[in-house]
């Protein structure tokens, strides 16, 4: 799996909209309105995706953001993302 990086808000909607992923990985640092809506998105248009949020796991919590949204992996930052890929992506875990 290689990892893409789009530039800026609009081009990752856009890339939502218009190609298919087995992963969305959005890093919720500020501004966190705008990463909101492309999580929201992500979620909505990438039915068949792994969809991962990086940070902010007591404001999403208590912001009632993921309620709708439950299979959403939370990982409290970015140092715990190679971990909990791995342990995903291991035999143990299928």
């Amino acid at each position: 799996m290689r990892p893409i990086r789009y530039p800026n808000h609009g081009s990752a909607m856009h890339a939502l909209k218009v190609d298919s992923f087995l992963m969305v990985v959005v890093d919720l640092t500020l501004p966190i309105d705008i990463k909101i809506e492309l999580l929201k998105a992500a979620c909505n248009l990438q039915k068949n995706a792994r969809i991962i949020v990086i940070g902010k796991t007591q404001y999403l919590e208590k912001a009632g953001v993921l309620k709708d949204f439950p299979s959403v992996k939370q990982i409290p930052d970015i140092q715990e993302f190679p971990k909990n890929l791995a342990a995903q992506e291991s035999p143990e875990s299928h």
